[in-house]
């Protein structure tokens, strides 16, 4: 998993730098083709995906150890940012982003349900 992760973190990385990646299966095709048409700096797009490389990296160092509740409320915070800038890039793109500091807090509620799911605890 952590293999995984560091590759997808780097094909990231270099798809921002505008390097050509070398691709072994469609899905990272996509992102190749989803980062290079994005030329605005911050976008929702490139938000998303850090907030979801964090989300995975968190998820990685977990596996089999408790974690504290700051480390909780961390991850609660990155993942409820990657789903509220996914729904806005790709669902809401014709509304301009809010200022308001509960922003992210839908995004947050959607996201309890899955933190209680016996799966992400293992």
């Amino acid at each position: 998993m952590a293999d995984m992760l560091t590759r997808q973190q780097g094909m990231l990385e270099e798809c921002y730098q505008g390097k050509r990646i070398e691709a072994c299966c469609p899905e990272e095709q996509m992102l190749a083709e989803l980062v290079k048409n994005d030329c605005e700096d911050n976008s929702r797009l490139q938000l998303y995906r850090r907030n979801l490389m964090a989300v995975m990296a968190f998820d990685v160092q977990r596996r089999r150890r408790c974690v504290t509740q700051m480390e909780m409320n961390e991850y609660t915070n990155l993942l409820a940012r990657a789903f509220t800038e996914y729904m806005f890039y790709f669902i809401g793109h014709c509304f301009p982003p809010s200022e308001n500091a509960g922003h992210y807090r839908p995004g947050a509620a959607h996201q309890v349900r899955d933190l209680a799911h016996p799966s992400l605890l293992a």
